[in-house]
């Protein structure tokens, strides 16, 4: 009977399918994570991409090993992680097609309209496509950005600042607490707030929709009614259905 007992509680724990919202353990450090077609991909600092189904399944817990991965976004057929000052760019067999390398710490990485945004340490942007690396802009203490509807989202302390052409400010939002990370889909910003323990789901007016509190949150994505919420120092991943 406690084998029995101990089997059921695993399952309940690994298998998270019990009531409206999830949460997924045994992950090391999850930073970042992606998810599109059922299938979430998650970037943890403990040097490994997860892969994991929508209900918060481990399908693989190292489906690609990568030195302390910190961003990771999706790129036509394969998908692109960022480390160090390095950024890779996969096919979906986990070949490697190219690396770009920095001259400095990358921050977070964005899909745009015309390529992939990057943000260093420095707060220098960069846009990344077939013609090659292109300087947009420096915003100084910058700790985050995102890309939608037309607009380049930027961090700044708490504020969000939402830019047209990547130059021209056109909303400026302030929140009473610090804002950490922001990412964009589905038209929604998820915007973190660690230390409030706080996720903010925004419109690309940066009005906000809804908030949610999670303990410890670092890193949010919204994809199909679905809000999914990386904890690095939990090890742990949240999953609501929204």
């Amino acid at each position: 009977y406690i084998c029995i007992a101990g089997i059921f509680i695993f399952v309940v724990i690994t298998s998270f399918k019990f009531g409206g919202d999830r949460s997924v353990i045994g992950l090391k450090e999850p930073s970042a994570l992606v998810y599109k077609n059922g299938i979430l991909y998650v970037a943890n600092k403990g040097n490994y991409i997860s892969m994991l189904d929508k209900y918060g399944n481990i399908l693989e817990l190292e489906y690609l090993n990568i030195e302390k991965p910190s961003s990771i976004i999706l790129d036509g057929n394969g998908f692109v992680v960022s480390s160090n000052n390095e950024l890779f760019f996969y096919k979906k067999t986990l070949e490697i097609k190219k690396v770009i390398r920095f001259d400095g710490k990358i921050i977070q990485i964005a899909n745009s309209s015309s390529g992939i945004l990057v943000l260093l340490s420095s707060g220098d942007i960069f846009e990344v496509n077939n013609l090659g690396v292109k300087f947009i802009r420096n915003i100084p203490n910058a700790s985050s950005i995102t890309f939608g509807d037309g607009y380049l989202f930027v961090v700044v302390g708490n504020l969000i600042n939402a830019y047209s052409n990547y130059n021209r400010l056109e909303v400026s939002r302030e929140f009473g607490v610090e804002i950490n990370y922001i990412s964009y889909n589905d038209g929604v910003i998820s915007a973190t707030s660690t230390p409030s323990n706080i996720v903010f789901l925004l419109n690309p007016y940066l009005d906000q929709i809804k908030s949610y509190n999670f303990d410890k949150p670092t890193f949010a994505y919204y994809s199909k009614h679905r809000l999914f919420v990386c904890s690095s120092k939990l090890g742990r991943i949240y999953i609501k259905n929204n």
